[in-house]
C-alpha cells in the first residue's frame, strides 16, 4: 500500500539533545546537491527542482516519543501507544501513524531498555 505522504505535513521534527533555540525553525534542502525531479517527469530528463523546506528540530526531553516512554507501562504499552502516533498526513488527508510504516516494532526495541523503572514510576 502507498501511503502518499505529504512531505509538507509530516508532524515530527529532527530532535537534538540541546536547547538551541535558533534551531527550532531552519530551511533546508538549500544546497546545490539538494534537486530532486518532479513527479510524473520521465527518468533521465533534464527537468530538477531545489527540494527546499522549512524544518525544526525539538528537544530530545520534550519530544512525543520521550512523554510516551514517560507514561508506559509495559513494553506492549509502549509499542502500542508509539504505533498510534501521527508521524504525518497523506496528500488526500489521511494521517500516517507509526503502525502505517511498520516500524513500531522497532522503535519499541531501541526503547526496550529504558522503559522500566523509569523516573516517573519510581517517584510512586
Amino acid at each position: 500500500m502507498r501511503l502518499d505522504i505529504d512531505p509538507n505535513s509530516v508532524t515530527w521534527n529532527r530532535v537534538l539533545d540541546v536547547c538551541d533555540w535558533h534551531l527550532r525553525r531552519v530551511r533546508v534542502g538549500e544546497g546545490p546537491n539538494e534537486m530532486i525531479q518532479p513527479r510524473g517527469t520521465l527518468k533521465g530528463e533534464t527537468s530538477r527542482e531545489q527540494h527546499s523546506r522549512i524544518r525544526g528540530f525539538d528537544i530530545s526531553v520534550v519530544s512525543e516519543v520521550m512523554t510516551v516512554l514517560a507514561m508506559s507501562t509495559s513494553l506492549r504499552d509502549l509499542r502500542d501507544k508509539l504505533g498510534s502516533m501521527v508521524v504525518a498526513y497523506s496528500r488526500s488527508g489521511d494521517a500516517i501513524t507509526v503502525d502505517d510504516l511498520g516500524v513500531s516494532g522497532a522503535m519499541t526495541a531501541l526503547m526496550k531498555d529504558a522503559v522500566m523503572p523509569n523516573f516517573m514510576q519510581t517517584v510512586e
